[in-house]
């Protein structure tokens, strides 16, 4: 990287030390296929003269312009070659050169500036007396000089009034004279007119009214104070804001203030000379971030990097991977310090060795899987790494230091390890499987085959590896097969295809084969897996029993037509019931009713008793028959579902139990209900059986109490797996007061003709709950009841809101 100076005079560019950090810059990589030697060649031709400070003619102007366009060149097909190769180890290289080239161009521009060299005009003339080195110094010293001389003799004097002019306005040099206390413009040259941006017309007026649009005073001050006291004044890249070319500017000056005396010592005027020097200023700030930034990159490198320097590799520079991971250490523990007195332990290994063979050689060593043993606070650790001593040269091509890449691929190597060794364990145990077991590389070329598959095909390994493996599997099956496997290969999905493979008698029998992908962490694929295993008897007993269904189910086809038939039957019944059944037993019951009301107190007490038995007998036979038919309807009914309000309808079922919960003093409460999807009648049916059965079964003497609650549920908060867990449902509880039942019955009462108590003592069928039961199947939802004998009962039902 380039590097400046101070000298006497001036802040100088130190040429050769910057030379020197670009040579030594290009040893970042010994790659031949960058064109490394390319660039370094070109650098070596423009050495003498560059480090030479003294241009002593155009002619070496020119070899410069010619080197320098050289080299553009040649970084250019570095760059190039850089911007198109993929360098895994050394992914910064592109930026890298970058910074270098970029580096080096503008040393060329500070000397071409330093020099007043206009590169891109190779034919411009430059005179002699400005080829040689000036600074200011130089030239004040000389001009004074000759100005005393021409001041001894009057002839000398006139002369010098005459060529002073001319003289000055050859020089590179921004001159002006300004006389007189109120310092006023006597003599301006060409160059001072340029850098301020004025004309001739300021001769003549005072300093302070020409350049009043300075931002700053100190420059008029420190010209008063020469002129006040003598003494001359210079400053170094002087920061001054000017209002030129239309706009505000800051510009930097290397500025000498020098008094003019007259013969009788007193002074009558300041000589100001002035060097604009911005672009070397500005060059100067582009080198310092330049070099900023390529250590940024050396320190942010995911790889670790360290210089060392002289023969006693002391650390220059370390990068915070090398610093927290290698070394265990701070960078102030480091920097300057012996590399092998930090890590003494290094002298029992190879890597001593071998820095001091590369410092000596000048070339490049490289070694991977190394295992390197380094001390810390921590104690001894041990890293495998792959690592790169490259020397770094000085700018007479002289190794003064060596660069040290190192890539820790500690879990690498210990995979790989593990790799071979589980590789081995695995051919050992596929080796006595009779399952044939083989491996393919990623691109599905197969590279592995068990011992089972050579001792069922009658193949040797030579043969399969000819022929490929294709050559085993039948041919009508060997389309599908490629098919199937190019689409596993180039998707990464798992491989399965049953197929025939050729047994050493020439018979096929069937196989499932299947591979499997095995992936690294960033899902490529490393090889595939994959297993046949026999199926032949099992597709053979597939297609038997493929046989043995199409015979069932033709037999199940004329057992589903015998019970369409019944189902007819049944239909046929569930007519008679609800017509031909129910007909003779309402006459029954009215002549029952008739001889009742007309005969009864004629009977005798045994004959009243058997009326009033055979009146009640026909009363449960006329509701077994209305229950048996309500049953039959639920099952068969297919009716399309429809929305149904569950608040309009419960409040329709509490008016018509109105008048038997006025006589027993109950009452019923219902929570705000939902509408949901169903059929209306079967509801109805639900919620009059369920609220029935409630008043029905009430303690004697306590008013019976009814409450029906809700709340909306999804499926996956049910312990069950006969719902739809994405669903929504309502669970509506019915809870009353009555004499309950014991648990143990929970699960019985919705079977058909289930009664918890004596004939006698309830009316009923004891197939009202079945009835419910039934309902909520239709419905998809649940039923359930719980109860404790004594403490009444909870019925709770689920039910979906959609359908």
């Amino acid at each position: 990287m380039p590097s400046f100076k101070p000298t006497s005079s001036r802040y100088e560019f130190d040429y050769t030390e910057s030379l020197k950090n670009f040579q030594n810059a290009l040893q970042f990589s010994n790659d031949s296929t960058f064109d490394v030697l390319v660039v370094r060649e070109e650098v070596q031709n423009i050495l003498s003269s560059i480090e030479s400070r003294q241009l002593e003619n155009s002619g070496n102007y020119k070899k410069l312009i010619q080197n320098s366009d050289k080299l553009i060149a040649a970084a250019d097909k570095l760059q190039n070659k850089i911007n198109t190769k993929n360098v895994e180890q050394i992914a910064d290289a592109a930026d890298y050169y970058s910074i270098l080239v970029d580096n080096l161009l503008l040393v060329y521009r500070i000397l071409q500036l330093e020099n007043n060299i206009d590169l891109d005009d190779q034919n411009q003339k430059i005179s002699s007396d400005v080829n040689s080195k000036l600074d200011e110094k130089s030239l004040r010293n000389s001009f004074s000089k000759q100005f005393k001389n021409y001041q001894q003799n009057s002839d000398s004097f006139n002369e010098l009034n005459n060529k002073l002019p001319q003289y000055l306005s050859q020089l590179p040099l921004g001159i002006c004279v300004a006389m007189g206390e109120d310092l006023i413009f006597e003599y301006v040259n060409s160059t001072y007119l340029q850098i301020v941006d004025r004309d001739d017309s300021i001769v003549g007026q005072k300093i302070a009214d020409v350049l009043n649009d300075i931002d700053t005073q100190r420059v008029f001050d420190e010209v008063r104070k020469v002129f006040q006291t003598g003494i001359p004044y210079s400053s170094n890249e002087l920061l001054v804001k000017l209002n030129r070319y239309d706009s505000w500017q800051n510009a930097y000056f290397n500025l000498v203030c020098q008094p003019i005396r007259e013969l009788d010592n007193t002074i009558s005027g300041v000589v100001v000379i002035c060097t604009e020097v911005t672009d070397i200023v500005e060059s100067k700030k582009l080198l310092e971030e330049s070099e900023f930034k390529f250590r940024y990159i050396i320190d942010k490198s995911p790889v670790a990097k360290a210089i060392l320097r002289g023969p006693e590799f002391k650390v220059e520079i370390a990068n915070k991977k090398m610093l927290e991971f290698f070394w265990r250490r701070k960078l102030d523990e480091v920097t300057g310090r012996p590399f092998l007195h930090i890590f003494p332990e290094l002298e029992a290994q190879e890597f001593p060795k071998r820095l001091r063979q590369v410092y000596a050689s000048g070339v490049a060593y490289s070694e991977s899987n190394a295992v390197a043993y380094v001390d810390s606070e921590e104690g001894r650790n041990e890293y495998i790494i792959d690592y790169e001593y490259a020397p770094l040269l000085n700018s007479n091509g002289m190794v003064d230091g060596v660069m040290i890449s190192a890539y820790d691929v500690t879990e690498r190597v210990r995979a790989e390890t593990a790799l071979k060794i589980s590789e081995e364990q695995f051919k050992s145990i596929a080796s006595v499987m009779q399952q044939f077991i083989w491996t393919a590389a990623p691109d599905g070329k197969l590279v592995y085959w068990n011992q089972a598959v050579f001792q069922y095909s009658g193949i040797t390994e030579e043969e399969l590896e000819k022929n490929g493996w294709i050559s085993i599997i039948h041919p009508d099956d060997r389309v599908e097969n490629l098919k199937q496997w190019e689409k596993s290969i180039a998707t990464g999905e798992d491989f399965i295809q049953e197929h025939r493979f050729c047994k050493k008698n020439g018979d096929y029998r069937w196989q499932l084969s299947r591979a499997v992908a095995q992936k690294d962490e960033n899902g490529k694929i490393l090889q595939w897996v994959g297993t046949s295993t026999d199926i032949h008897d099992q597709i053979t007993f597939q297609e038997t029993l493929e046989d043995l269904v199409d015979a069932r189910t033709k037999d199940l086809s004329k057992i589903n037509i015998e019970l369409q038939s019944s189902n007819q039957d049944l239909e046929s019944f569930a007519y008679i019931s609800s017509h031909d059944l129910q007909e003779p037993l309402r006459k029954i019951q009215t002549f029952i009713s008739i001889i009742l009301d007309s005969d009864y107190e004629n009977l005798s007490d045994r004959g009243k008793s058997y009326f009033l038995r055979v009146e009640s007998a026909a009363a449960r036979m006329k509701r077994l028959i209305t229950d048996l038919l309500t049953y039959s309807r639920t099952s068969a009914v297919d009716k399309d579902f429809e929305e149904v309000n569950l608040q309009e309808l419960l409040e329709e079922i509490q008016g018509d139990f109105l008048d038997t919960l006025e006589e027993k003093n109950g009452r019923i409460s219902i929570e705000t209900m939902p509408v949901i999807s169903g059929i209306s009648f079967q509801l109805r049916q639900l919620f009059v059986n369920l609220i029935s059965n409630s008043i029905k079964f009430a303690k004697e003497g306590i008013p019976p109490e009814i409450e029906i609650t809700r709340r909306i549920v999804n499926g996956e908060e049910i312990e069950t797996t006969d719902l739809y867990k994405n669903q929504k449902y309502v669970e509506i509880t019915i809870k009353d007061n009555g004499i309950g039942f014991s648990q143990e019955y929970a699960s019985k009462i919705f079977e058909v003709f289930q009664r918890l108590h004596a004939k006698g003592t309830y009316d009923g069928t004891g197939i009202g709950l079945a009835i419910c039961k039934k309902i909520i199947d239709k419905h998809h939802g649940l039923i359930s009841a719980a109860s404790t004998a004594g403490e009444g009962a909870t019925f709770k039902i689920i039910l979906p809101l959609q359908q």
